[in-house]
């Protein structure tokens, strides 16, 4: 058996470098791909596959089967030849999902081309409302470089509890922020004349709104936000529990 991620880190990045233009590209969210294979080891009725971090995203394909081994005693109207296969199935494996945890990844903003490479995340994301129908694991990813120093204390765990709290409350707001600003921007959104399939961007963004604002409509949340800015950003922190301390 050997499963093979569907769609890799590493292969989103050489398809985005692959150009030779100049400015800064979208890494390759639409890239489809193979990862490499790996064996597993089997142990009764259950078998455990190792993968590097950084390689494997999205999901993870597992072919699984019965084989007829060598050795057997051949029966009438039975398989005879060592090797045939006797039953297979697939099974896809999530290996990250919106529901679960935010899409993320971490590269060096400088090898990467990102703008402003000294800057220690940036959320790439489809702002146009028309793309709001797209599978939030292929159009959107939240990017954390590995170059900057708080960055690099906090994924290794290096950083003390108190402060990784902070700077990820300080990310969780900024995300949250920027997605509800833009998505409250976009006519079809907010009026609800677009229908966003489970697992897109605009059912995330739907979801967000309905759990942090469960009485209100984008509408009314659009209301409150041309109409005093500085007390939906103070309502958004409230509703985020920014720097609220973890129970």
């Amino acid at each position: 058996m050997s499963p093979a991620c569907g769609e890799t880190a590493a292969s989103r990045r050489n398809r985005s470098h692959a150009s030779s233009s100049g400015g800064p590209r979208r890494p390759g969210f639409g890239a489809q791909g193979r990862g490499r294979s790996s064996a597993v080891r089997a142990s009764g009725r259950s078998w455990r596959w190792a993968s590097r971090g950084p390689s494997s995203a999205g999901s993870c394909t597992s072919p699984h089967g019965v084989v007829l081994g060598a050795g057997t005693t051949p029966r009438p109207l039975t398989a005879r030849l060592p090797g045939t296969v006797l039953w297979q199935d697939t099974a896809a494996i999530a290996l990250e999902g919106s529901a679960a945890r935010f899409p993320m990844e971490v590269l060096d903003f400088h090898a990467a081309r990102l703008p402003a490479a000294d800057a220690p995340w940036y959320l790439d994301w489809p702002r146009d409302g028309e793309r709001f129908e797209e599978p939030m694991l292929g159009a959107l990813r939240l990017f954390l470089n590995s170059r900057h120093p708080a960055i690099g204390a906090l994924v290794s765990g290096e950083m003390d509890a108190a402060t990784a709290g902070a700077v990820t409350s300080m990310m969780r707001l900024e995300v949250a922020r920027t997605m509800l600003v833009g998505a409250l921007a976009e006519d079809n959104f907010v009026e609800g004349t677009a229908e966003y399939p489970d697992g897109s961007v605009g059912a995330a963004l739907h979801t967000m709104i309905g759990l942090y604002w469960p009485d209100e409509s984008p509408g009314s949340l659009r209301s409150q936000l041309r109409a005093a800015p500085q007390a939906f950003e103070a309502q958004l922190q409230e509703r985020l529990r920014f720097l609220a301390p973890e129970a």
